[in-house]
């Protein structure tokens, strides 16, 4: 797995194995900020919670230079303003500690369930 997008079908897995029923898988794509073009790799619209795959961060991915990285910031402070809670993951995060971290998304998502 190399690509974000091996990243994210690995998220996905790795999600469906250890979410409780009662949550829903997450929409992908989601456009959290209308009219602007910023999209969430997964996201629980009405719980708020949106995760974001990292990929390429060793390897001067388009996240981790000037433009990008800016872009990045700008997008994680709309979040944060319209009232998100954001996870970023790492291939680290997801092949060596799936559970610690996919757990903290689930509890997030059962706390905010109105």
């Amino acid at each position: 797995m190399n690509s974000a997008s091996d990243l994210e079908q690995l998220f996905l897995m790795l999600w469906r194995e250890v979410k409780p029923p009662s949550i829903p898988d997450p929409i992908r794509e989601y456009p959290f900020a209308s009219p602007r073009r910023f999209r969430a790799d997964f996201a629980w619209p009405a719980e708020k919670v949106m995760v974001e795959i990292q990929g390429g961060i060793y390897s001067k991915g388009r996240h981790t230079r000037g433009g990008g990285f800016e872009a990045e910031c700008e997008r994680r402070c709309l979040a944060a303003y319209l009232g998100w809670r954001v996870f970023e993951l790492t291939r680290r995060m997801l092949e060596e500690e799936p559970a610690r971290w996919l757990g903290m998304i689930a509890e997030l998502i059962c706390s905010r369930v109105i």
